[in-house]
Parts: C-alpha cells; sequence; structure tokens
C-alpha cells in the first residue's frame, strides 16, 4: 500500500468525452470551420487547450487560437461541460477504499482545476481528492 496515489481525470476517474466532443463541435460551426470527426477530436483528450486547438483548427497564430479557446470555455465548456461529465463506475468505491486506508488522492490533469472540482462537487466527493494539480 502506498502513502499518495496520483490519477489523471479524463479516461481514468471520468469520461468526460461527450462534453469535449460536444463543445469542439458547436464552436467550430459557430466559427465558420469545418466539420471535425469526433475521433480526431477524442484523440486530443489529455493535450493541454492550446495545442488541442491548434491541431484541430490548423491555426498558427497565438492569439487566434486563445480567441478561441476564450470562446470554448465561455460560450461552450462552462454550460456543458460538467453536465456531460460522468464517474467511472469504480471511481468513488476506489477512491474511498484508499482514504479508508489513509492515503492522500491527487488529480493532476491538464483540464481547469474548476472544472474537475465542479464534478467533485456535483457528486459530493471533494473529500476524497487531497490535491488537484
Amino acid at each position: 500500500m502506498y502513502k499518495a496515489y496520483i490519477f489523471d481525470f479524463d479516461y481514468t476517474l471520468a469520461n468526460s468525452e461527450k462534453g469535449i466532443v460536444m463543445c469542439f463541435e458547436m464552436l467550430f460551426a459557430d466559427e465558420g470551420y469545418a466539420p471535425v470527426p469526433k475521433n480526431k477530436i477524442r484523440a486530443t483528450i489529455g493535450m493541454t487547450m492550446y495545442d488541442a486547438m491548434a491541431l484541430l483548427t490548423g491555426e498558427t497564430s497565438p492569439a487566434k487560437i486563445e480567441k478561441l479557446i476564450r470562446l470554448y470555455r465561455i460560450r461552450y465548456s462552462d454550460k456543458y461541460m460538467t453536465a456531460n461529465t460522468h464517474l467511472y463506475p469504480d471511481t468513488v468505491p476506489t477512491l474511498q477504499g484508499l482514504k479508508d486506508k489513509n492515503a492522500l488522492c491527487c488529480i493532476v490533469s491538464t483540464k481547469t482545476r474548476s472544472r474537475i472540482m465542479e464534478t467533485l462537487t456535483r457528486e459530493s466527493i471533494t473529500d476524497l481528492i487531497d490535491c488537484i494539480i
């Protein structure tokens, strides 16, 4: 038994694929970009938002990429991401079992802390996570 466990969030503790794909699709449609295949969007999960946006749009201007990221967050992600993020069935029992043995449980992710906290709060499991980076 270790004293601490470090988890990624997406595809480890939770699946937010539906929300991520949906938000990118809506952004691209609203901003006049050609549709991007879902599997190509899914392949960017885990990348930084900047890298994912640059790859999926083909944009090279940092200012344009940052603008698209802001639009993604304020128009779509803030509305749809948490509602479309679901913990895996084994997540809570695993975290609870580790906490019962006095282990520290941490999350290290490219997803924003606030978005992770929204999901943890909704699921009433903030007490199972000691640190988010």
